[in-house]
C-alpha cells in the first residue's frame, strides 16, 4: 500500500502539473474553452471573467500537481485534488453523454481527448487520488513549514507568469495547427512520401527505407544489397487551410499563403475588440513593405460595416478581408497579432506589442531555418 499510494501521488501530480501548465502556457484558448462551456450551458453573463478563471484554473492545477511531485503540504494538496477530480468527474460524463462541446479542453491544444477519453481519463486518475488522499496522513514532510509555504508561493508564480507572458506578448509553446513552421494547405492535400526496398544478396533478407533514409553513401552496404521494389505514400496534410474572403465571397487563400514571396497577415479577430493602440506603427509598417514589394492584408471575423469604418477612421493602406473569427483566434493569440508567410509556410508571428521595426525583420534568416525544414 505504500509504494502504491506513493505512485498514485506521482501519478496524479505528474497529470496536475502537465494540465496546469498547457493551460498557463496558452490562457486564452482556456478562455475561448471556458466561453463554450458557458454558452451550452446558458451561462454567457460569465462570459467577461472567462480570462481570469483561465488563468486561475491553470495556477490552481498546476500547485495542486507541483506540491504533490515536491512532496509539499501533501495533506492540502491530496484533499483538493480530490475535491477537483470529484467535481470534474461527474461533469466530464454529462458532457460524454450530451456532447454540448466536443473538447473539454483538460489538456489545452496539446492533447486533444474526445468526451468519452476525458471521463476514463478522469476514472483512473480519480482512483489514484482517492488513494494519495487515504494515504496523505503518512507521507514524509521534507521541509519545516515556512520553508514549505515559500516553496508554494514560487510555485504558484510559475503559471502565472506563464499565463502572464502569453497574455501580453504570444505563448511560449504553441500546440495548434498554425504554428510557427507549418505548411498551410487545404485539406485533402497529400504529401508524397517515397519507399524503397532492397534485398541483400547472401542472405535475401529484405529492408524497407523512407528515402532517401538509407545507407547508399555506404560502400560496404551498396555491395551487398540491391533495389528490389518502390512504394509512394500519399501522407494527408492536417488542416491550416483559413479563408480568406472579400465581400463578394471570393476565397484568397491560396493567393497570399502559397505566394512565392513574403506576405504579412495582420489578423484582427474583432475590429471592436482590437487594441488599437499602435495602429500608427502598424501602417507605418505596411507601407514600408509595400515599398520593398512584400504584400501586407488584414483579416477579420468582423463585419463589412465595422471594417469599412475602421479603415476610413486610420486611414488603413491594406486590403481589408473576411473570415472565420474562431479560425483567427487559432492563427495567433493577439488582437491584433502579425503574421508572416511564405510559400506557404508559417515563419513569424508577432502580438501588436511585439511588432518590430521593418528593418528589423530577419527575413532570409526566417526562411532559411523554416523553409529547408518544410521541404
Amino acid at each position: 500500500m505504500k509504494y502504491l499510494a506513493y505512485v498514485s501521488r506521482i501519478i496524479v501530480g505528474i497529470v496536475f502539473v502537465f494540465s496546469g501548465f498547457v493551460k498557463a502556457v496558452d490562457p486564452l484558448g482556456s478562455a475561448y474553452k471556458f466561453v463554450d462551456y458557458f454558452a451550452a450551458f446558458n451561462l454567457t453573463w460569465l462570459n467577461d471573467f472567462a480570462v481570469v478563471l483561465g488563468v486561475g484554473l491553470s495556477a490552481i492545477e498546476f500547485l495542486i500537481g507541483a506540491t504533490l511531485l515536491v512532496g509539499v503540504r501533501t495533506k492540502i494538496a491530496s484533499l483538493f485534488a480530490l475535491i477537483f477530480m470529484a467535481f470534474f468527474t461527474p461533469l466530464t460524463l454529462y458532457l460524454a453523454l450530451k456532447n454540448p462541446v466536443s473538447d473539454c479542453g483538460c489538456f489545452g491544444d496539446a492533447i486533444i481527448l474526445t468526451n468519452w477519453q476525458t471521463f476514463y481519463k478522469n476514472l483512473v486518475i480519480i482512483a489514484f487520488a482517492i488513494i494519495t488522499f487515504i494515504w496523505r496522513k503518512k507521507f514524509k514532510v521534507l521541509m519545516s513549514c515556512k520553508k514549505e509555504w515559500i516553496a508554494v508561493s514560487l510555485m504558484t508564480l510559475i503559471p502565472l507568469l506563464v499565463s502572464a507572458h502569453a497574455l501580453r506578448h504570444l505563448p511560449i509553446m504553441d500546440f495548434r495547427p498554425w504554428k510557427v513552421g507549418t505548411t498551410m494547405k487545404i485539406e485533402g492535400d497529400t504529401e508524397d512520401k517515397y519507399y524503397v526496398t532492397y534485398q541483400n544478396k547472401q542472405t535475401g533478407e529484405t529492408q524497407e527505407y523512407l528515402s532517401p533514409d538509407f545507407p547508399w553513401g555506404d560502400t560496404a552496404w551498396v555491395a551487398n544489397w540491391e533495389f528490389v521494389d518502390q512504394r509512394i505514400e500519399a501522407v494527408p496534410f492536417p488542416e491550416t487551410y483559413i479563408y480568406i474572403g472579400n465581400e463578394d465571397g471570393e476565397d484568397f487563400f491560396k493567393d497570399y499563403t502559397q505566394h512565392p514571396d513574403f506576405q504579412f497577415m495582420l489578423v484582427m479577430y474583432y475590429i471592436e475588440d482590437a487594441c488599437t493602440k499602435h495602429m500608427d506603427r502598424i501602417i507605418e509598417f505596411a507601407e514600408k513593405s509595400f515599398s520593398s514589394n512584400i504584400g501586407f492584408i488584414g483579416i477579420t471575423g468582423s463585419t463589412p460595416e465595422t471594417t469599412e469604418k475602421f479603415i476610413q477612421d486610420y486611414e488603413i493602406p491594406f486590403e481589408m478581408y473576411y473570415s472565420d473569427e474562431i479560425t483567427l483566434k487559432t492563427i495567433v493569440r493577439a488582437n491584433p497579432g502579425l503574421v508572416l508567410i511564405k510559400d506557404g509556410v508559417m515563419l513569424k508571428k508577432w502580438n501588436h506589442r511585439d511588432i518590430p521595426k521593418f528593418e528589423d525583420v530577419q527575413f532570409e534568416k526566417l526562411a532559411e531555418k523554416y523553409l529547408t525544414k518544410s521541404e
